[in-house]
């Protein structure tokens, strides 16, 4: 195929901003005009301005990708396409069957799968966290002996008026404190000794453990769709789905015959753009007690995680609702789509 040369085309391009697909700096909104244009759309769209020689004017899309309704249009970027009001999109568009019926695509440049991210994972909080480092047998033990340590220091002065205070001498080596008695006897000194060594490793037991637990404490994580579905059906978690985007026709139409995501898709809450569930998953948490989950792509939400720090489970199986690939969307009629795809 003859390379053409397009000098003199100007096409119309809708956007919708997100990294790492495209950012766009000092976006004017009156006279569509920006000062940096970055990011792998941008790369694409700037290899093919430069082959074709044509050139661009942007619209912006607010972050909505488009879905078809109930009386058969289309809304977002979808919609602007069918509607001729823009030549191409760009902007990390999912294919999908229905979409390429009303719409043309340019050769995928990305896999993706279709995952969530959680607000910022909280710690446990535990008052007795001090007897955590022992299980509760090593407790009783450790009280009984106590106990029989002071019986037989009661018999002792008792009947024998040794008045050596051995359970005062315990208690010192268990809380590795000094001690001061010169009337001990034989039986007293061995089991000083004893206990002495037996009360180090256990001392250093547990504040081993306890330094440990407190310094990488336990976790509540989200890591599979399964436990998603577990938090959403007790109450504790509210998930968030793009309006109008791929996602939510998954949830409500394609996957309304596994039964195991109804817990998701009757609590599911709308939101306009990716920004706003961003926003809330990082910083929802601070201002009220409920907590969230972001769906959308996975690498999106991985921008989004470097940069607020909330919580992204596993890339596996087990955190993906389904995968599709990127591309750039054209409307039915462009003709240049053949060429666009030579590059």
């Amino acid at each position: 195929m003859t390379r053409s040369n397009l000098t003199g085309q100007h096409f119309r391009i809708g956007f919708n901003e997100g990294v790492p697909f495209l950012r766009i700096d000092g976006w004017n909104e009156t006279d569509h005009t920006y000062k940096n244009l970055d990011g792998i759309d941008s790369w694409i769209l700037r290899i093919l301005k430069e082959y074709y020689n044509f050139t661009f004017e942007l619209r912006n899309c607010h972050g909505q990708f488009g879905m078809k309704i109930e009386n058969g249009t289309w809304t977002g970027i979808i919609g602007k396409l069918v509607r001729n009001e823009i030549d191409f999109g760009i902007g990390s568009i999912i294919i999908s069957e229905e979409r390429s019926k009303s719409v043309g695509f340019l050769q995928p440049y990305w896999i993706t799968h279709y995952t969530f991210a959680t607000t910022k994972t909280t710690y446990e909080t535990d008052l007795f966290t001090f007897l955590r480092p022992f299980q509760m047998n090593v407790w009783y033990c450790l009280f009984i002996l106590l106990l029989i340590t002071w019986l037989i220091d009661q018999i002792s002065n008792h009947f024998l008026s040794a008045n050596s205070n051995l359970i005062v001498i315990t208690l010192l080596l268990l809380i590795q404190r000094p001690y001061r008695n010169h009337h001990l006897n034989s039986s007293d000194k061995l089991w000083i000794f004893i206990f002495a060594i037996s009360s180090l490793i256990l001392v250093h037991n547990y504040s081993g453990n306890l330094g440990s637990m407190l310094t990488v404490r336990e976790m509540i994580e989200i890591n599979s769709i399964d436990q998603l579905v577990k938090a959403c059906q007790l109450g504790r978690i509210i998930p968030l789905v793009l309006r109008n985007s791929i996602g939510m026709k998954y949830l409500q139409q394609i996957f309304t015959s596994e039964k195991r995501l109804d817990p998701i898709r009757n609590t599911f809450q709308e939101i306009k753009n990716l920004n706003d569930g961003i926003n809330l998953i990082a910083y929802g948490s601070v201002t009220s007690e409920k907590r969230f989950a972001l769906l959308g792509v996975r690498e999106r939400l991985l921008f989004g995680h470097l940069r607020y720090g909330y919580y992204l489970p596993p890339e596996n199986e087990e955190t993906f609702f389904f995968s599709s690939h990127f591309s750039m969307a054209t409307r039915l009629t462009f003709e240049y789509r053949k060429q666009f795809n030579v590059m």
